[in-house]
């Protein structure tokens, strides 16, 4: 029996068919690469897509590819990221070669900020520049976590990676930071406001490097000659801010501290979950076990 990977389901039907096997396994070399930055946010399930949008607004990463379990689902979330204005594209197992390598070549070339894949994008994928990597759900295993993340921090530049889990989800986080010895950071979704002051800040360093016309400068005038100077800068950036508008609710997910505490065995695993203060007004314990590994 030959396995890319050796998931618990795989490993028990190997148990199961075959009769005194022998495992060979050539995949326990495989190292996690140390230029990345490895986070966790713990959200509800509800909230992944939020989570994904209010992180690529945060973050503003040069290139960013978004890991989905599912073909549908990786549709399904480069469909809401483009309705967001998000420079998003869907790489899956269904889309046709030569559409395909048109993806990939508007991802390298940057008119595709986000590649949203699912495994068929984590090996073989030379991509430089990738600087974060979303886990929109939990991988199967550590090995498909390691590839996923080697998307990112490679050819002596550094990466992020974030994981997006439930409270639910988390006992499978920690299995994959032990087996693969590295440290996760506790980390949050950046709130409505928090993402609403970045973008305006960096809105307002952009006008500052731009150089002054004598256009401009006729055209404030005769702005000034209709309402006071507060009120034409008001106008004149809120013009600039309307193209960057950040949606989704206020708060999502657990705060950093509380993820921590989770991190730290303090609640969650099982009947335990902590309460916290997300879009969809705290976690009540709700969640579905893992879904069956899909089929590619």
């Amino acid at each position: 029996l030959f396995s890319a990977t050796m998931p618990p389901p795989i490993a028990r039907l190997a148990e199961r068919v075959l009769k005194d096997p022998v495992r060979i396994d050539l995949t326990t070399g495989v190292r996690y690469a140390k230029d990345v930055e490895q986070r966790f946010a713990v959200i509800e399930d509800h909230e992944r897509a939020d989570a994904v949008a209010r992180l690529i607004d945060g973050e503003e990463p040069e290139k960013a590819i978004i890991f989905c379990r599912t073909k549908i689902e990786t549709d399904n979330l480069a469909n809401v990221l483009a309705g967001r204005g998000i420079l998003a594209r869907a790489l899956h197992g269904d889309i046709e070669q030569s559409e395909r390598q048109r993806v990939l070549r508007a991802f390298r070339a940057g008119t595709t900020d986000v590649l949203v894949a699912t495994d068929v994008a984590a090996r073989g994928l030379d991509i430089a520049d990738v600087s974060h990597v979303i886990n929109y759900h939990l991988p199967f295993d550590q090995d498909a976590y390691v590839h996923r993340i080697g998307r990112t921090g490679r050819a002596g530049k550094t990466g992020i990676a974030i994981t997006l889990v439930t409270a639910y989800e988390f006992h499978g986080l920690r299995r994959i930071q032990q087996a693969i010895k590295a440290t996760f950071i506790p980390s949050e979704i950046p709130s409505l406001r928090d993402v609403r002051k970045r973008v305006g800040s960096r809105v307002l360093a952009e006008a500052m490097k731009q150089p002054i016309s004598e256009e401009a400068v006729e055209l404030f005038a005769a702005l000034c000659s209709e309402v006071d100077v507060t009120e034409a800068a008001c106008h004149l950036l809120s013009m600039l801010l309307a193209g960057k508008e950040v949606k989704g609710p206020e708060r999502i997910g657990m705060r950093a501290e509380q993820a921590k505490k989770l991190a730290e065995g303090q609640g969650g695993g099982g009947g335990n979950r902590p309460r916290y203060g997300g879009g969809g007004g705290g976690y009540r314990g709700r969640g579905a076990p893992p879904p069956r590994r899909p089929r590619y």
